[in-house]
């Protein structure tokens, strides 16, 4: 079975403050030094390469970064999705709130981060032709800034900015995932990220591991 592109869903949390980045009114656009272009534009291609549906998922306030994608879409006759949202928790929270607008096979990418190699997500996806939730993870010297996963043949372990050392948790940068376990999944993630306790599900899971993974705020 492989997968129709036509079913794959992007979507991207971009409703953050930056407030690592001094609050910039989108982050998203801060410029990317490696490519000279912004920051969110690494997703955005892949989505134009893919063909994927586009979910992008920010605040009223961030008109700049609406005003940017909706001139793009208008160069290149795409169409994004937008899902506003108020005063949510944590990104996880955001990701919930775009249910509406999931596909059967979805990729949860942050607009900020790079990694390589480049189309690397779509083995990520393809992986879900045999499991619920697949993960492209990377080795992190410091796992306390990072979310972790550790996969077993009956459950994985998921646990955001663990607290103390876990060598056995790799650290994750993109998520494909089907929509149909999708709810549970981010429901235990936004827990996590409160409480920054390991959770424990019952999915069918796999791991993709990227060369590199890079948070371009953090070295920007």
């Amino acid at each position: 079975m492989t997968i129709s592109t036509s079913k794959i869903t992007m979507i991207v949390p971009c409703a953050g403050y930056g407030t690592r980045m001094g609050s910039p009114p989108a982050k998203e656009l801060l410029i990317n030094p490696e490519t000279q272009a912004p920051l969110i534009e690494y997703c955005l291609k892949l989505a134009d390469q893919n063909q994927w549906n586009t979910v992008l998922i920010t605040r009223h306030e961030k008109k700049i970064l609406m005003d940017y994608v909706s001139q793009r879409e208008a160069k290149k006759n795409l169409k994004t999705q937008w899902v506003l949202v108020h005063n949510t928790l944590e990104w996880p929270d955001s990701i919930l709130k775009s249910y509406d607008f999931w596909s059967e096979n979805n990729i949860m990418i942050l607009p900020d981060t790079t990694w390589s190699p480049r189309g690397i997500e779509n083995d990520v996806l393809k992986d879900l032709d045999q499991c619920d939730v697949s993960f492209g993870v990377f080795e992190a010297t410091d796992k306390k800034t990072w979310g972790t996963v550790a996969i077993s043949k009956e459950n994985i372990q998921i646990c955001e900015k663990p607290q103390k050392q876990m060598p056995d948790y790799k650290a994750w940068g993109l998520i494909a995932f089907k929509k149909n376990i999708g709810k549970v999944l981010f429901s235990s993630i936004l827990e996590s990220t409160q409480d920054h306790q390991v959770k424990t599900l019952q999915l069918k899971a796999r791991t993709t591991h990227l060369n590199s993974f890079k948070d371009m705020t953090r070295i920007t």
